[in-house]
């Protein structure tokens, strides 16, 4: 299967980025050995499968979008109990039916599925399965932060441990490992920041806004097979449809990213210096990914692109006055800095 969609990483034996000494063991040229697994989709699939449960019936609808999850996650979901409805369940690294990426766009026709065909949930895939994006029975997106949550509340319920999140995930992130009993920690944006975090700490589940789901039970690995197949077992296990135990969850206004264009070689010490002028105006700071500043109401956070002449910021609050005060504020800020 073609194209950098359906590629995955080199990393290390348990799932953490490539080092240094990995880097340099491919580029010394010496000898290695290729070995073929012919029966490998069959150890990953008993592997996955010996630890789910899904107790009743369930229908779900799965777009694989013709990636790397095509043909094995609708093969996985039957072998589980599950009634399937596969939508680009053939591999085809052209991507025939729409991108690789599950967006609201690509993911029309498996929200028109769901809602039709009454399904219990859907799931779009992206191309190299690292990531699942979660359609509600009536057709909702469900947000990775929410879909964090209802992780967290099954993962919790028996178990109180620590749960790794974003730092631009909702404050109901929080607030949810909270109640529970749970330990919550904040991290940098990107898989190998998590995935650290959570093996560093011995944390029981991590996410990410982007959808990216990580579990201990899978050595902490983002696998969105498992991801999906979770998400059955604990539906299954639930007198509720998905729909009102999103409902249940806490929303909080919020802004998309807000994009400030600003030169490569300025962008970093922008945001520095808005994270010092934040910290002596008496506001509580988090610096781990550019600054994020928070207060009783709501919070915004203020990060540089690592590939574009950027500046992002998005914000959150309890209202929608408080959003707009906490968006001026962080405005203003930004712009005097930028010039």
């Amino acid at each position: 299967m073609g194209g950098s969609w359906s590629r995955r990483p080199i990393t290390q034996p348990n799932g953490t980025g490539s080092s240094s000494a990995l880097t340099k063991r491919f580029r010394s040229g010496g000898k290695g050995r290729v070995e073929r697994r012919e029966d490998a989709v069959k150890v990953y699939s008993d592997f996955i499968l010996g630890k789910i449960n899904v107790e009743r019936r369930l229908k779900v609808a799965i777009d694989a979008g013709n990636g790397a999850c095509s043909g094995v996650a609708s093969r996985l979901f039957k072998k589980a109990g599950v009634d399937v409805i596969a939508l680009n369940d053939e591999p085809d690294g052209r991507f025939p039916a729409h991108k690789p990426e599950p967006t609201e766009e690509t993911l029309r026709d498996l929200v028109k599925v769901v809602v039709e065909e009454e399904a219990d949930f859907g799931i779009g895939y992206d191309g190299d399965g690292d990531r699942a994006v979660f359609i509600d029975d009536q057709g909702r997106t469900i947000p990775g932060d929410i879909a964090l949550i209802i992780m967290a509340r099954h993962y919790l319920k028996d178990k109180p441990g620590t749960v790794v999140y974003d730092v631009s995930c909702s404050m109901a992130v929080e607030e949810a490992i909270r109640e529970m009993g749970g330990r919550p920690l904040v991290s940098r944006v990107g898989r190998a920041y998590l995935t650290n975090t959570i093996r560093r700490e011995n944390a029981v589940l991590g996410g990410e806004l982007s959808g990216h789901l990580y579990f201990a039970d899978v050595y902490g690995f983002d696998d969105a097979l498992y991801g999906g197949l979770k998400m059955a077992e604990l539906l299954s296990k639930e007198d509720r449809r998905l729909s009102q135990i999103v409902d249940s969850i806490p929303k909080y206004p919020a802004t998309p990213n807000i994009i400030y264009e600003c030169p490569d070689d300025l962008k970093f010490k922008v945001v520095a210096q808005l994270a010092e002028e934040f910290a002596e105006m008496g506001y509580k700071t988090i610096t781990i990914d550019g600054v994020k500043v928070i207060n009783n109401e709501g919070w915004f956070l203020i990060r540089a692109s690592n590939t574009l002449p950027q500046i992002k910021m998005r914000a959150e609050a309890k209202n929608e006055e408080k959003l707009r005060e906490l968006v001026e504020l962080a405005e203003r800020k930004i712009k005097e800095e930028i010039g």
